[in-house]
């Protein structure tokens, strides 16, 4: 438990809810910093999801059941249960839209971080933003004409 409180990623949204709560202002060079840091993560992900995938070839990355199941879970019945959540609870249907349509946004690219981070399957997770995000451009406008048709 102390270890996963010790994350760099635990702290920060601590810290983030913490600025929140107690409406912390920061002064303008300190929010420019911290984007930058932001920006910087989401470029080393994506860096290493394109030197990891650039060994293997195309064929690899459409091949394993579990990338299509991921993606199956990800990007249609994780949106589709928060719709049905959000309907049954009457949820407004701006409300309703944003997190259905957020709920199925495709493998996040920091995933990559994660997974080397904690000496797991960089290729998998590199292979899963992949074709999530491949996936995605049918996908969230199929989610979308699903909650139109719904809300």
């Amino acid at each position: 438990m102390v270890k996963v409180l010790k994350n760099p990623s635990i702290i920060a949204i601590f810290l983030g809810m913490l600025t929140f709560v107690f409406q912390i202002k920061f002064p303008p060079q300190v929010m420019e910093s911290m984007e930058s840091v932001g920006g910087i993560t989401i470029t080393i992900s994506m860096i290493m999801i394109g030197s990891t995938i650039a060994g293997t070839s195309l064929k690899e990355v459409f091949k394993g059941v579990e990338t299509y199941i991921i993606s199956f879970l990800r990007l249609l019945v994780i949106p589709l249960l928060v719709l049905g959540v959000a309907l049954l609870f009457k949820l407004s249907p701006t409300v309703t839209a944003v997190c259905t349509i957020l709920s199925g946004m495709p493998v996040a690219a920091n995933t990559v971080l994660f997974a080397e981070k904690f000496n797991k399957n960089i290729l998998a997770a590199s292979k899963n933003v992949a074709f999530s995000t491949l996936l995605s451009v049918v996908t969230i406008p199929l989610v979308v004409m699903i909650i139109q048709y719904f809300v």
